[in-house]
């Protein structure tokens, strides 16, 4: 009896024995599994960034290519719309847009952008608020306009800090000036927010009509929008090339809308390339010269993001 309890006890303690060992198999070959997709999923990543970065660097080309012979017809479309490329057997989209198609925190008129808070229902006091604050924002003294704010409001708040007293860095920024919140800068359900149609890159007072927003014209003093449709669906077809076709489209509306509109693109683009369904997005913001190009901004973005954050 007592000979059977043993080898009982040894044949539950060989199970025991086995079982652990088991687990240990079934877990290091787990770990092995995840390592090797981690190590895969990785890789992949990887080689999607330098195929990204590479578009990138290969689409400021083609951009000083066509600036430096306006006459001939480029490869790629540079007015936003978007481009279809095959690059080792994939496809990759390629955006660009003119930044002066954005209205300028540090350069633009200000009635444009109090009619663009307007629009978005925004109440006049919180419009005051806001512009007379950015103003002061940018100006180098600390004397704050009626309804701005300067040192005193901004040492107050409960995280306190300084006005920077110059122009914006980054249109995130604005995000620190009295009178803006999130829910304005990003949007919200139903309703879209600020950061798409702002810059502080252009350092143009005026608006690239070919390239604007609808909610950008629309914000423009006296403009219908039955002007703003008929420039809109013009320029679907074709770029504007002179003010004389704005003109020819606008009629009457033209002298209202000549202040704030320009059809140059200027030297400063927002580049936008991305694998449809891919793991990331590129965005940069360049400024190109005669002499070359200058990466004024580069970020990183979630699959499908892009051409619409900063």
């Amino acid at each position: 009896m007592k000979v059977d309890t043993e080898r009982g006890v040894a044949l539950l303690m060989v199970l025991w024995v086995m079982v652990f060992l088991m687990t240990v198999v079934l877990s290091f070959s787990y770990m092995s599994r995840v390592e090797t997709e981690s190590e895969f999923f990785f890789s992949q990543h990887l080689r999607e960034e330098f195929l990204l970065e590479g578009l990138l660097h290969r689409t400021v080309v083609e951009i000083l290519y066509s600036k430096a012979h306006p006459a001939e017809e480029g490869v790629l479309d540079l007015y936003g719309r978007p481009n279809s490329i095959q690059l080792n057997g994939e496809t990759f989209q390629v955006r660009v847009s003119p930044e002066n198609g954005r209205l300028d925190l540090n350069s633009s008129s200000e009635l444009i952008l109090r009619g663009l808070l307007k629009n978005m229902g925004v109440s006049q006091e919180r419009i005051d608020i806001f512009v007379d604050s950015l103003l002061d924002w940018r100006d180098r003294d600390n004397l704050h306009r009626l309804n701005g704010a300067e040192d005193d409001y901004y040492g107050s708040l409960p995280r306190p800090y300084k006005c920077r007293n110059e122009s914006l860095r980054t249109v995130e920024e604005v995000l620190l000036i009295r009178g803006m919140d999130e829910d304005l800068y990003y949007g919200t359900d139903g309703r879209g927010g600020l950061r798409d149609l702002l810059t502080v890159y252009s350092r143009s007072a005026k608006i690239n009509i070919n390239t604007a927003p609808r909610e950008l014209l629309l914000a423009i003093p006296g403009i219908s929008e039955e002007v703003v449709d008929a420039l809109i669906e013009y320029r679907t077809q074709q770029p504007f090339r002179t003010i004389t076709e704005v003109q020819a489209i606008a009629g009457g509306a033209y002298q209202t809308l000549a202040p704030y509109i320009e059809v140059r693109s200027g030297d400063v683009y927002r580049i936008v390339v991305k694998r449809p369904g891919g793991s990331t997005t590129l965005e940069a913001v360049v400024r190109v010269t005669k002499s070359g190009y200058e990466m004024l901004r580069v970020m990183n973005l979630p699959g499908e993001a892009g051409d619409g954050s900063a």
